[in-house]
């Protein structure tokens, strides 16, 4: 995150690094300090329909919704950057689910903390961690429903399994061991065969 935030040209031996590294950490502390969230793990909540306007400000500790493969979660602002995008957390997930996301995917919603607390835990299953690519691509002949695959999510590797093929070549895909809410429909290219 560190780098989407300052840019790759920093090494580890420069100031700055360190400087984007501990204003990081500081961000991250001052939201587990006074924000605690009463509610581990809690469902997507219902789409506020309340986008944000070309000039709303977005400001530290705004309490709103965010998108998230096509579901809405309560969020906090932890930060804005100067294109624009925020530095997000989702109220009651581990930090390590914070991410920098465009306005487009953030809506207004004063109420979402309340909303997401009444939702609940969501049911969290065993999410096995990723795995070891296989290395071998598919061509789209070679996928049927039914069939495990490896899947490339945000560079790391997991097991899937292929709910549906779409006329477009699309491919909906289930996460094998996690929650149907992170399902999503995805191209043949973040695809490898399962051995």
């Amino acid at each position: 995150m560190i780098e989407e935030i300052f840019g790759s040209h920093h090494s580890f031996s420069d100031i700055g690094y360190c400087r984007a590294t501990l204003f990081c950490l500081l961000l991250k502390l001052d939201l587990v300090m006074m924000n605690p969230f009463s509610i581990e793990n809690p469902g997507p909540i219902t789409s506020s329909e309340d986008p944000l306007a070309k000039y709303t400000a977005l400001y530290k500790g705004m309490i709103l919704q965010i998108e998230k493969d096509g579901l809405w979660w309560a969020g906090e602002v932890l930060t804005t950057l100067d294109d624009g995008r925020a530095v997000v957390h989702y109220l009651g997930w581990d930090l390590s689910y914070d991410e920098i996301v465009p306005r487009s995917r953030l809506q207004l919603d004063k109420e979402a903390a309340e909303k997401a607390k009444a939702v609940g835990p969501m049911e969290i299953m065993n999410q096995p961690g990723p795995i070891e690519p296989s290395g071998i691509a598919l061509a789209p002949n070679e996928v049927s429903v039914g069939d495990h695959v490896h899947v490339d999510w945000n560079g790391h590797w997991y097991l899937g399994k292929v709910t549906r093929i779409y006329d477009d070549g699309q491919i909906g895909i289930h996460y094998v061991g996690w929650n149907q809410t992170w399902d999503e429909v995805l191209d043949i290219t973040r695809l490898q065969k399962a051995p």
